[in-house]
């Protein structure tokens, strides 16, 4: 195959060449960012003076590891002291209970002489009906009964009052415990541990340094929690269409110019950013970094795979350009006009 001109009466010459069968593919080019796939940003729960920090930057943590630790001091105080309310409040309900078997025994006497005091009210009664009694003694066992069933109804009354006392008391028990649940919670957050396996990419606290706990707690460590990276890579609308999740991806790094990393789209996002009038969409690539070399926040130069074929008809680049004898440059088969 070749194509030959002669525009100053010299023959044209031809270069002949094979059409071959083979692998060929068709890629999108764009740059991108990587991230780490797993950034967690470790804060504090409390608020207090850093007494020490155990990590630094690059330091590689396991989960639960102690990064940092804030003063516990003041926190050791206040537990202390919700122990002591809970100890008040745990007497308390022994009193109020005891309290209460002290009362059920007083209205047990008092019942037991409100039913002797209606046995004398039946038989001065009897005793009345045969002549035996006078009115007066009648008289005198009614009052007796009387006050006698008056002070069952004020036992029963103390009886149930006392129990609402004791539930408030085993109310009382129970704020207190969760007291001391709550200041055992706070000193154990003065430790400052990683959630994550991961390698530390920033920290942002230094010994003796005051942190405060608050809606928008501050970054403390922020944490690469595994090897795995996504590159974020950058799309033209007009070549958007074309990508599809699970397409291959070949990428390059400046660090390593000579070694090329490849993984596949994990993830188009719908958004669309607008830059001076261009639109660019996100394509997240997925891949893995087994030997850690690749870092967050580098730089790609990525190609994208949008077709491929593993027997397909090839012909030499060369077949496709044409150079004229008066003319040093080349010129496109397509763009040239005789």
């Amino acid at each position: 195959m070749g194509l030959g001109c002669g525009g100053s009466g010299e023959p044209a010459g031809y270069r002949v060449a094979e059409l071959v069968r083979g692998p060929i593919a068709s890629s999108v080019s764009a740059t991108g960012t990587l991230r780490a796939v797993e950034t967690i940003d470790v804060g504090t729960q409390v608020s207090g003076l850093v007494a020490e920090v155990n990590a630094d930057f690059n330091a590689p943590v396991r989960a639960g590891q102690v990064l940092a630790r804030i003063d516990p001091k003041p926190f050791e105080a206040q537990l202390r002291q919700a122990e002591a309310e809970l100890a008040v409040a745990n007497a308390n309900l022994l009193m109020q209970e005891a309290t209460l078997e002290e009362l059920t025994a007083e209205l047990g006497g008092a019942r037991a002489r409100l039913a002797e005091a209606r046995e004398e009210f039946f038989r001065k009664r009897s005793l009345l009906d045969r002549g035996a009694a006078a009115t007066s003694d009648l008289d005198t066992a009614q009052v007796a009964r009387d006050e006698a069933g008056a002070r069952v109804d004020a036992g029963v009354a103390r009886l149930v009052k006392q129990r609402a006392q004791i539930a408030l008391a085993r109310a009382q028990v129970l704020q207190a415990e969760a007291a001391v649940e709550q200041r055992r919670l706070d000193l154990e957050y003065t430790n400052i541990r990683s959630p994550v396996d991961g390698v530390v990419i920033r920290r942002e606290v230094d010994a003796g340094q005051t942190v405060a706990a608050s809606l928008q707690a501050p970054v403390l460590f922020r944490i690469a929690g595994d090897l795995r990276m996504d590159v974020e890579i950058s799309v033209d609308e007009a070549d958007i269409g074309r990508i599809a999740e699970g397409q291959r991806v070949a990428f390059t790094v400046d660090s390593f110019l000579d070694r090329r990393f490849d993984g596949e789209v994990h993830q188009i996002r719908l958004w669309g950013r607008d830059v001076s009038n261009v639109v660019t969409y996100t394509v997240v690539a997925r891949l893995d970094n087994p030997d850690g070399v690749l870092l967050p926040g580098m730089t790609a130069n990525v190609a994208i795979i949008v077709g491929e074929s593993e027997d397909a008809l090839q012909a030499p680049s060369a077949a496709l350009r044409l150079r004229l004898p008066e003319a040093p440059h080349t010129i496109e088969a397509g763009s040239w006009r005789a």
